[in-house]
């Protein structure tokens, strides 16, 4: 419980008020626990345990009578990207996630892979790897928590043969963003000046033992065209060939919703600090990891659950308002013990909407996902602490 807080305060003083909060739900708590006493008792923990509270909460939503996700054609919208996370450096840490940055420079970094619905902003699954890692292997492990209906959205470091193959293989459509220089096929779709049409890839590889396809086996792909407001051309791929049920126009859209993903990952890291982990052992690590994750959907359920009172109480303003996710998490870190502990679970949650309702912020609809990465080159870099620099070996 105290790790689901997600602890930023000195360790001992975390302690310390969570036996004080937990003191108003029980009369036997005990007294006078130190920091390494939990330290100590959070060893025998599996971080399983925070990965399955969120998988029951997230089968739990979705298998609720009143809860209807809106889909897309049918299709149950999801998104899946990957985003690095720093680690701190220690000798545990360094020998799983150490890689190399520059000419002898080393960093404790992991590549963070997570399957993500649209419709909700829940994270259904996550994983967190070496940086070596290839993104579309983490991929595919989060597909036991897909679905015969589902749409991956993907961004342009996951498109290969292989990948969309096994797409196919496995049932799932996907949407694709591929560079603009891929193949040759798509050279020629370019240069042809069509908004759609439907091409054969085939397999580059050289070797295709134990492999389920050969050289000449071909996979049907549909490429779609996107004009950005700038006039740059971005490049599709789905698995979707019927262009009538599903027109090119409506793409430009759908692939967008995916910056979502990105925006929650920046929550993640931001809001909830997520880089700020409270202990130093991979069982630490990845205990703060899904406990964050938890959070972040909890908050995302209690967010939809306000949604329609927030917009009848913001109708009469400029913007369009939405929860405010900073002071929302804050909320409720500070009310998940009550959440687990209190005797009127409902008059909790009553009161936690409130909270949400009366704390929003403006959604800004003319910011644009992709905007100019150079700009950020002229920012000045963040302090980092002493075990998150860089570490030059000497040869």
């Amino acid at each position: 419980m105290l790790i689901l807080q997600k602890l930023h305060k000195s360790l001992s003083l975390e302690v310390i008020h969570f036996f004080e909060k937990l003191s108003r739900h029980s009369a036997t708590v005990a007294q006078n626990v130190s920091k390494s006493a939990f330290v100590q008792r959070r060893q025998g923990i599996k971080p399983s345990f925070f990965q399955d509270l969120l998988y029951f909460f997230n089968q739990e939503y979705q298998h609720h009578p009143k809860v209807t996700s809106p889909c897309w054609k049918g299709f149950r919208l999801l998104a899946c990207d990957t985003s690095v996370i720093e680690l701190p450096a220690s000798e545990e840490l360094k020998a799983v996630y150490e890689h190399q940055v520059g000419a002898g420079h080393f960093r404790t970094q992991g590549r963070l892979s997570a399957l993500y619905q649209v419709s909700n902003a829940m994270f259904l699954d996550a994983e967190l790897a070496p940086t070596t890692t290839d993104e579309r292997s983490l991929a595919m492990k989060h597909w036991v928590h897909c679905q015969a209906n589902d749409l991956i959205i993907y961004d342009r470091g996951y498109p290969s043969y292989d990948f969309m193959y096994r797409h196919q293989q496995a049932g799932i459509a996907f949407v694709i963003r591929i560079p603009i220089v891929f193949n040759k096929v798509t050279d020629t779709f370019l240069a042809s000046g069509k908004s759609s049409a439907i091409v054969d890839f085939y397999p580059r590889k050289q070797n295709f033992q134990d492999l389920p396809y050969q050289k000449s086996t071909p996979l049907a792909v549909r490429l779609i065209r996107v004009t950005l407001p700038d006039g740059e051309t971005e490049l599709l791929a789905t698995s979707l060939l019927n262009e009538e049920a599903y027109p090119a126009e409506d793409f430009a859209h759908l692939y967008a919703l995916r910056w979502q993903q990105e925006v929650r990952f920046d929550i993640l890291k931001s809001n909830l600090g997520l880089e700020n982990f409270s202990g130093y052992s991979v069982l630490s690590v990845q205990q703060d990891l899904y406990a964050a994750l938890f959070l972040l959907n909890l908050q995302a359920l209690v967010s939809q659950e306000v949604k329609v009172q927030v917009e009848e109480s913001t109708q009469h303003r400029q913007h369009d308002y939405q929860v405010n996710q900073a002071l929302s998490l804050g909320f409720l870190k500070e009310k998940i013990i009550d959440l687990f502990y209190s005797q009127q679970p409902e008059e909790l949650r009553t009161s936690l909407k409130i909270l949400f309702i009366q704390h929003v912020e403006p959604v800004r609809a003319d910011r644009k996902p992709d905007g100019n990465p150079k700009k950020y080159k002229k920012k000045k870099k963040p302090k980092v602490t002493m075990n998150r620099k860089p570490v030059r070996r000497q040869a």
